[in-house]
């Protein structure tokens, strides 16, 4: 496998060997290189570029459509532009397109708003050298912001770090080997032996520790995520011996995560929409936004995205997760329209919140479902919240606009 990595020599002491690539960008060569942008493994030799694969994400990403409403928000129906490419490939009649895609994800926005591996966010950063090394820098600092979350850094510091060590102790404390799959070129961050650390990867274990913290490892356990971005949250998550794993979101990141967990897992470890319902456990089971299932789990998880949804869509997943969930963890910041704090407080507890420790701005918040029926006094709390930090988030966008058009006005004495 490939990634690319930091400038520097043809040696690293780490074991990995450097060669240049296009542009002054240089490339991690493993098990495939990958030269100028092109691949060099042939294009359906793995698993999930089969034709029986993509024709189930076909179908599966078709009987999605149907389930998702129109609500789905600006911001996703602008990043939909984006993916137009990507959609024409899914509804095609033949695989060409898609397993193109599939093998190179880089070579279209698959995976746009859900993670860097994309060809609009990549085509600002792999070509600047400098920009490279600071992600790669960035990755460290987070990798030892991990470390000290996780209380195993031992007193160490950015100059003592050393990543191997930290990944061995996460080893321990999931109980298996971690690795850091860079099965699509184009990964950016801090080398490793196991392979690139990425933001979004190191985002994933800190995720995957936290679900392990809470679950009672001796027994079932049962998590869905709402949002799952690409995966890497569930495929480490699988990894750690969580298998009842259930993913739900929009129609194509139903597909960005069937061609990142289908390349990492394999197919058979992955349950879409139109297959046999009893391969369904043992799989992480990906379903459609609006086909909510009716089981109930020990924790939902959402990260940063319940708050980027509209109100009703929120509303009715914070409705759906009271019934269907013994425990609720939110990663998600406070400066949209609304706050997961605020569409909770007439159903849940907040029994824990806290700065999220892994990025500035976010709130790590765990909510429990009230057991007594919703009172007409926490439904008014409910309602007052979400319109105060409207008002709120409408005065931070109007504020700059004012001072604009005000203040810059010139004074009498300047007018001629």
């Amino acid at each position: 496998m490939m990634a690319v990595g930091l400038r520097g020599g043809n040696h690293r002491d780490d074991g990995f060997t450097w060669s240049g690539c296009a542009d002054s960008v240089l490339c991690l060569s493993r098990e495939w290189t990958w030269m100028h942008g092109n691949v060099s493994a042939d294009i359906g030799s793995s698993a999930y570029l089969n034709d029986s694969f993509l024709d189930r994400v076909r179908f599966g990403y078709k009987l999605a459509l149907g389930s998702v409403g129109a609500s789905i928000g600006r911001t996703w129906r602008l990043i939909n532009q984006r993916q137009a490419s990507v959609h024409a490939a899914l509804m095609a009649d033949d695989n060409i397109g898609l397993r193109q895609i599939f093998a190179d994800p880089i070579s279209s926005d698959l995976f746009f708003g859900m993670d860097n591996l994309s060809r609009s966010l990549l085509a600002n950063y792999q070509n600047d050298p400098i920009t490279v090394e600071t992600l790669a820098n960035d990755a460290r600092g987070d990798m030892l912001r991990l470390a000290k979350c996780l209380k195993i850094d031992d007193g160490m510091s950015l100059r003592s770090f050393e990543p191997e060590l930290v990944l061995r102790k996460i080893d321990q404390l999931l109980g298996h080997a971690v690795e850091l799959p860079n099965v699509f070129r184009g990964e950016l961050g801090l080398p490793t032996n196991r392979g690139i650390a990425s933001y979004r990867a190191i985002q994933a274990l800190y995720q995957t520790a936290r679900l392990a913290s809470l679950l009672d490892r001796s027994g079932e356990n049962s998590v869905i995520e709402i949002g799952p971005g690409m995966g890497r949250t569930a495929y480490y998550a699988y990894r750690a011996g969580i298998t009842d794993y259930t993913t739900i979101d929009l129609p194509m990141g139903i597909v960005a995560q069937a061609c990142f967990l289908g390349a990492v897992l394999g197919p058979e470890k992955i349950w879409l929409s139109g297959d046999d319902e009893n391969l369904a456990i043992g799989r992480i089971k990906l379903l459609a936004a609006g086909s909510n299932p009716a089981r109930k789990f020990n924790i939902v998880l959402n990260c940063d995205s319940m708050t980027e949804m509209p109100l009703s869509a929120a509303l009715n997943y914070m409705a759906w997760i009271e019934k269907h969930s013994e425990l609720f963890l939110s990663i998600n910041h406070d400066a949209n329209k609304f706050t997961v704090e605020d569409i909770g407080i007439s159903s849940f507890e907040c029994v824990s919140r806290d700065r999220y420790p892994m990025r500035p701005g976010y709130w790590e918040e765990i909510f429990v479902p009230l057991k007594s029926p919703r009172s007409a006094r926490r439904i008014l709390r409910q309602r007052a919240s979400i319109a105060w930090h409207l008002s709120g988030f409408v005065i931070r966008r109007v504020k700059p606009y004012l001072r604009r058009r005000f203040l810059s006005r010139p004074t009498g004495s300047q007018i001629p």
